[in-house]
């Protein structure tokens, strides 16, 4: 979804919606950066693909994970975390069902973002995450069952061209 369609959604209902929207079109517009670096190298391990990848695959999931605790009003001191594994749990709590593949990839990546491993070079060379294609389509996912639980834009984002995710161009 471009950038400029993400900021169109959140703009239509900012008035009538709270403020998970605005943390949903942020996680569409993370997704959309992350798919523009993944582009240049789709199947490329960290080394290749450069850290600013799983920076912003981090920051999308956590955005749209946030976006549906703020929606369901989830209690507590969540808003400022970067536990992707905790916010997980959460969600889950509260209705968010995944696949069991991408709730492990989830968790997994939930260390490397919590302790910013993607932030620093010497540190994001050494991070075992999984390949690019692959959190392309899982925080994907992450993001149309987020959309579809909160009847946010889900109709805008469901209609989303799918050719540049399923592609394997060589």
């Amino acid at each position: 979804m471009p950038v400029v369609l993400a900021h169109q959604i959140c703009h239509e209902v900012r008035m009538s919606e709270p403020s998970h929207v605005d943390k949903l079109a942020y996680a569409v517009s993370l997704l959309d950066g992350a798919q523009r670096i993944a582009s240049t190298a789709r199947d490329a391990h960290i080394g290749t693909i450069g850290i600013p990848f799983y920076l912003l695959i981090g920051f999308s999931i956590e955005n749209g994970l946030k976006a549906l605790l703020e929606h369901r009003q989830y209690p507590g001191k969540w808003h400022r975390s970067h536990q992707l594994g905790d916010l997980l749990t959460k969600a889950i709590e509260v209705g968010l069902t995944l696949h069991p593949g991408v709730e492990e990839m989830i968790r997994h990546l939930s260390r490397y973002h919590e302790e910013y491993w993607f932030r620093y070079p010497e540190k994001a060379g050494t991070a075992d995450v999984y390949r690019s294609d692959t959190m392309l389509v899982v925080t994907d996912a992450l993001l149309r069952s987020i959309f579809s639980l909160t009847g946010t834009g889900f109709h805008l984002f469901r209609n989303r061209d799918r050719t540049n995710l399923d592609s394997k161009d060589g």
